[in-house]
């Protein structure tokens, strides 16, 4: 009975894994709003309704997506602040971070959304064990930042995570813009609303880090 509740779970683990590979799929050439539960269904070869068995929204589907790539992506940080000097500049600090959201452009896409998007329509338990896992992670990563950058206090580089999303939220909004936005600031004269998402990260975020830098001398 053990051996067949294991096999049944693994068979489970493995269409929910194709059902969030097929959902990925779509999104990559598409915008959130396009991506439909009948075109994630069709797309894994599975009836819509054996899709809501696993995922009762498409909210809570995309949301499990997003737990395994911030998982990743905290497991990846970490890596990479380890790698660091004891004390580093916060120009490495801050070319880590934006290396690490221009590696994974779904990702940034996503958490661009996380607040507005997906955390709505899902369930209590999705949301308690959403925070519960970026609590664990946010501490543990704040940890290695603060070690990196000694003059943040203790649970700052916690802090700097969150700001570092409110940062991706504002800017991603503004540096990918409708079709028919792009089309319009081609013009010369509005140029000036024409950003590049990276460039712009890494020029609010230095200037953040610089300025906690400062103040803590003071």
């Amino acid at each position: 009975m053990k051996r067949q509740r294991a096999v049944k779970e693994e068979h489970k683990l493995e269409k929910r894994q194709v059902i969030l590979t097929a959902a990925l799929q779509i999104f990559k050439s598409a915008s959130y709003n396009e991506v439909t539960m009948s075109a994630v269904a069709g797309k894994a070869r599975l009836a819509k309704g054996t899709l809501f068995l696993y995922f009762p929204t498409k909210e809570e589907m995309f949301l499990a997506w997003m737990e395994e790539q911030l998982i990743e992506w905290f497991d990846a940080v970490d890596t990479e602040l380890d790698s660091l000097n004891k004390k580093s500049s916060i120009p490495e600090v801050v070319s880590l971070f934006s290396n690490s959201l221009k590696e994974r452009v779904e990702f940034t896409r996503l958490l661009a959304i996380l607040s507005t998007v997906l955390e709505q329509n899902v369930s209590y338990e999705s949301i308690l064990k959403h925070k519960q896992i970026i609590l664990q992670r946010l501490a543990e990563t704040g940890a290695r930042i603060e070690k990196a950058l000694p003059f943040l206090k203790a649970s700052q580089g916690a802090h700097i995570i969150l700001q570092c999303q409110a940062l991706l939220v504002g800017l991603w909004h503004l540096t990918d813009p409708a079709p028919i936005v792009r089309k319009v600031i081609e013009k010369e004269s509005l140029a000036i609303f024409k950003l590049d998402f990276n460039l712009e990260f890494q020029n609010v975020l230095t200037s953040l880090l610089y300025g906690i830098e400062k103040q803590s001398k003071s």
